[in-house]
């Protein structure tokens, strides 16, 4: 036996542990906000949302027809959608999808509330947020970057003052943590170009 019971049973709980984090970093982004963003102001049928996403959000989420459906029919059963069902001559049964004012209230909390300071969630929920705010409410971009920026700067702060006081000499856990703290780094950089730019 290569690895003891106990190792076997360590191991599985790491496992399992990662699982876990995992499932619940990809249920939190979610691309469900841009279905909503998208529906604002205009009902749409699903098949356009699916394109609209495609075109305008391929670089940020990358989500399959039936991946979207799959939220579209949540969101309908958590009572933020309304899907009109409009009949087709030769063709299949549509839906006109309209967002509710739960599913309006939804959007709007969202988008005033700024995400972790995370490089994923940067790259995907914050990017998100502000592409509909610059379409929708460019009034509140400035808060949005300002909020981010505070955000990220004082991740950083927390990973250099852990980079300061590592007890660890873990070659790994010292190069991953200088590239979470580059990396962040760059995105502060970049949202400060951004408020230049955009406010």
């Amino acid at each position: 036996m290569i690895f003891s019971p106990a190792q076997n049973l360590v191991g599985y709980l790491d496992r399992l542990r990662y699982i876990l984090y995992t499932h619940s970093v990809s249920m939190n982004l979610s691309p469900e906000y841009v279905l909503h963003g998208l529906l604002y102001n205009q009902p749409m049928h699903g098949y356009e949302l699916h394109q609209i996403i495609q075109r305008e959000f391929s670089q940020v989420w990358y989500i399959s027809q039936s991946q979207a459906y799959n939220i579209l029919n949540r969101l309908i059963s958590q009572g933020m959608l309304d899907a009109e069902r409009l009949p087709g001559e030769g063709t299949p049964e549509r839906h006109l999808l309209h967002l509710t004012e739960k599913g309006k209230t939804h959007f709007e909390t969202w988008l005033k509330t700024p995400p972790h300071a995370g490089t994923p969630t940067i790259r995907t929920e914050f990017i998100t947020r502000l592409a509909f705010a610059q379409q929708k409410f460019p009034e509140l971009l400035p808060a949005i970057l300002s909020d981010q920026e505070k955000l990220v700067r004082d991740q950083l702060n927390k990973l250099e003052d852990q980079y300061r006081t590592m007890q660890d000499d873990s070659f790994a856990n010292q190069i991953a943590l200088e590239l979470r703290i580059r990396s962040l780094s760059d995105i502060a950089e970049w949202l400060s170009d951004l408020a230049t730019r955009y406010t």
